[in-house]
């Protein structure tokens, strides 16, 4: 189970890696951080639930 702990928008260590062009291909668009609190893999497609404490 994946944990969503808040938003992740596009920042300067992404400018740093992709360039300016790069970063502003990605502005507007942003993920998630989250907590993954058992071992495993995560990939592209894994299945997400929003759990409210």
């Amino acid at each position: 189970m994946r944990r969503i702990t808040g938003e992740c928008h596009p920042c300067s260590r992404l400018k740093g890696t992709l360039g300016v062009v790069g970063y502003n291909a990605t502005r507007g668009f942003g993920g998630i951080t989250a907590k993954v609190p058992t071992r495993g893999r995560t990939g592209v497609g894994d299945a997400i639930a929003r759990i409210d404490e």
